[in-house]
């Protein structure tokens, strides 16, 4: 079955990565992985905001910028083609209420990452118009996603929606994590990113004929 694989970047990284020893993923291998032999992965757009604009609150931007460009270079031949797409951030000044005395108010920064919600609900559907898959997988558990799955079933051309999310818990993190209801609606099927598919679906180091190498902290 000819899929697509949408990912919602930094909600993966949040979701499954963020405190993890397996940042260095390597998607074609996970998503084969998870997907399976019915499913001929033809492409997977990773949809990201570079974080080197609020660098003041990231200790190294250039960790991401070599994950990007690892994702790029390692494309064998007969894996999917990775493509790309960049949203960005944008920092605002906002006036919020103290929660505990002197009560009062305090200026504070608030940053959101924008456009890439509407980047992947826009790409979906313009390949859902365009036939050019017969199965489209969205990677995050955003809720906002749950009306661009919704109309891209409604296309003329029928098609197969998926869901692959987090596992609820990683023996790295603590804290479970929820898929929203709205989305399980949507799709056709959902899976789930275990922790023994991240460990084994990691990027060489380095990547063959490049010097883009692994950081060390990662």
């Amino acid at each position: 079955m000819k899929t697509i694989v949408y990912v919602d970047g930094l909600n993966l990284y949040y979701g499954c990565l963020r405190k993890s020893p397996y940042k260095w993923l390597d998607l074609s291998a996970l998503f084969s992985k998870i997907l399976g032999s019915d499913y001929q992965i033809t492409e997977i757009k990773y949809f990201t905001s570079l974080v080197r604009s609020i660098s003041y609150d990231i200790r190294d931007p250039q960790k991401q910028e070599n994950y990007i460009k690892a994702l790029r270079k390692h494309q064998p031949t007969g894996n999917p083609i990775i493509n790309v797409e960049y949203g960005k951030f944008q920092k605002t000044i906002i006036r919020i209420a103290k929660a505990n005395p002197p009560y009062g108010t305090v200026e504070a920064v608030k940053i959101e990452e924008k456009f890439t919600d509407v980047n992947i609900a826009a790409g979906m559907l313009d390949d859902a118009w365009r036939n050019k898959f017969e199965c489209g997988v969205l990677v995050s558990n955003d809720s906002d996603m749950a009306g661009a799955m919704r109309l891209a079933r409604e296309t003329p051309s029928p098609v197969r929606l998926g869901l692959i999310t987090p596992e609820r818990t990683y023996s790295f993190r603590s804290e479970k994590r929820y898929t929203p209801d709205q989305l399980r609606k949507q799709a056709d099927f959902q899976k789930t990113i275990r922790e023994s598919a991240l460990r084994s679906c990691q990027l060489p180091d380095p990547i063959p004929d490049t010097n883009i190498k692994k950081p060390i902290e990662w």
